[in-house]
């Protein structure tokens, strides 16, 4: 897929008014003339090309004049050789004129072609040429023009008129979102669709179900692009784009124009092809002004109470007041869920300081769409700061690990700019305040090894060092690691620790922990194959982590039994 866009401006829309043409002529309209030429030589693109004005060629060179958006008018006779028409063409397309209207001349027996290199770089420069009547005079192609301009100016009237209407009933709730779109769509014939940030529809003015349009902005490609930076800063301060999309099967003009409320951007309202551009200027500000109007049907994401709800739930451990503040958020809290933490470093953050909150806020809220259609049922998503704490309910140790990793795939390719270190609370833990722990936990193990997702349950003896105010996660790592002798009875538990601890302590040799223990070798041998047996590992003392792991748990053990 093949994206080009560029910001939408005068030039594009034809909304100045310094120009000789107060508005400007559709040369698609101005085309419709055919009873003014005998040949026309057109390219394919033509919906965004506007006759600002009308210009008499007689010179060679006059690129310094050149203001565009001109309908060049000239004879044959005044370029008369290929290179000279060559040059022509060039200067026009160079200076941005619209259009190049040939007069045949009035000398039928000297009369010059449009030579076929000249119109092959027409084509290759997508620059339209014409061929007038030899009765067609430039004054009357000029008042031509200006009387096309005042036709057009007339219907935009009654247009707009029509539009400003339909808006007005919308704010008075008088017609739906729905019908307004529809309504604003058939004035302008061309397909409207009001897009959610993550490209999901709103509302549109066709069906979108099985719609080429909606299979392209909703495709991960589009949706990965929608997402840079630049793009997501240039919307913020309300830009609209003119995206050009093509792929090995089609090709799709857009324009995408931002819905923002105080640099927050709620939605994205998309016009489809270049319609009639000179009145869709007016027609996208005034829909879109009608839209940052219109009351809001779901909460704006409330940054502030996301973070009263977290620290109510996981510091405060305050339950009262956490409920409270998730009801102002419309989610409900699972206080056996168990915990999923994003943390997140934009790498390209080079916004200026007085924009950093709102561009922040802005990926943050685009991230926070992108994940929650990945979550299950009664699951949701909440920001602390730059942590993003997903609280998974009701979910299977395979579903949220499952999950884990849509999540992290999701964001990896839809934000490739932005770091994220994803840690998963341990499969075992009931709690929704030592699951947020170990998922911090997994978090920090994730950042020291360099990997992008970590559980809690696989990050060794370091799960000791979660939340130190207390006991709960020294005597976790211990009975996890010791279970194997620790679920055994009593007093065969005693001898197979006290030769676990040995036979580590001397280094893995048999006579020594025999000597140790006041115990033949055979005894120990055969106590040492137990424990290979019990541990499910005939290499469990050739491992130097695993070995680590067993002396520092043993430790643990006897601190915790003074």
């Amino acid at each position: 897929m093949n994206i080009e866009y560029q910001v939408v401006d005068e030039s594009i829309l034809g909304t100045s008014q310094q120009r000789i043409l107060r508005r400007g002529v559709p040369l698609q309209k101005f085309l419709q003339l055919d009873s003014l030429f005998t040949k026309s030589f057109i390219p394919r693109e033509i919906d965004h090309i506007v006759i600002q004005r009308a210009s008499v060629i007689e010179v060679k060179d006059f690129k310094t004049w050149i203001l565009g958006g001109e309908l060049a008018l000239t004879t044959l006779e005044n370029f008369c050789t290929i290179e000279q028409q060559l040059s022509l063409v060039n200067q026009l397309v160079k200076g941005g004129a619209s259009c190049l209207a040939f007069h045949p001349g009035n000398n039928a027996s000297q009369e010059v072609p449009i030579f076929g290199e000249t119109l092959i770089y027409a084509e290759e420069s997508k620059f339209p040429i014409v061929l007038l009547h030899a009765h067609v005079t430039y004054s009357d192609m000029i008042e031509t023009v200006f009387k096309l301009e005042l036709m057009s100016k007339e219907e935009d009237i009654g247009v707009s008129s029509e539009i400003n209407q339909v808006l007005f009933q919308f704010l008075s709730q008088h017609v739906n979102l729905e019908q307004m779109i529809e309504r604003v769509s058939n004035t302008i014939s061309s397909e409207i669709i009001l897009f959610d940030v993550d490209m999901t529809p709103h509302a549109s003015s066709h069906d979108v179900k099985d719609s080429q349009v909606l299979k392209t902005l909703h495709s991960r490609e589009f949706r990965q692009f929608i997402n840079q930076q630049n793009l997501i800063k240039l919307f913020m301060n309300d830009n609209t784009l003119h995206i050009k999309i093509s792929t090995s099967e089609h090709r799709l003009d857009v324009i995408l124009a931002p819905i923002n409320h105080n640099y927050y951007l709620k939605s994205i309202l998309c016009v489809v092809g270049m319609p009639n551009q000179v009145l869709i200027g007016k027609v996208l500000n005034d829909t879109v002004n009608a839209l940052k109007l219109e009351k809001e049907k779901t909460k704006k994401i409330n940054f502030k109470l996301m973070d009263r709800a977290n620290r109510a739930l996981l510091f405060d451990q305050n339950k009262k007041e956490a409920s409270k503040a998730f009801a102002h958020l419309r989610v409900t809290f699972d206080e056996q869920a168990a915990v999923l933490l994003m943390s997140m470093v934009d790498n390209q953050f080079t916004t200026p300081k007085q924009y950093e909150t709102e561009f922040s806020n802005n990926l943050k809220s685009r991230i926070l769409k992108y994940i929650v259609t990945e979550l299950p049922k009664e699951s949701t998503a909440l920001w602390l700061k730059d942590m993003l704490i997903i609280y998974l309910s009701q979910v299977t140790p395979q579903t949220r690990l499952a999950v884990a990793r849509k999540v992290e795939e999701n964001i990896s390719y839809y934000f490739p700019t932005v770091s994220v270190t994803f840690g998963l609370s341990s499969k075992s833990t009931t709690n929704v305040i030592y699951a947020y722990h170990e998922a911090v936990q997994a978090v920090e193990e994730g950042k020291r090894q360099g990997k992008t997702l970590t559980q809690f349950d696989n990050i060794g003896f370091t799960k000791v060092f979660t939340n130190v105010t207390n006991d709960y996660y020294i005597k976790q790592f211990y009975e996890h690691t010791l279970n194997p002798i620790l679920s055994l009875e009593p007093v065969r538990q005693h001898d197979l620790l006290s030769t676990l601890e040995s036979f580590m302590n001397n280094n893995m040799n048999y006579k020594e922990t025999a000597d140790d223990l006041f115990l033949h070798p055979n005894t120990v041998r055969y106590r040492v194959q137990q424990l290979k047996k019990i541990f499910q590992d005939e290499a469990i003392f050739e491992k130097a982590d695993t070995i680590f792991e067993l002396q520092f748990a043993l430790r643990l053990l006897h601190r915790n039994s003074l």
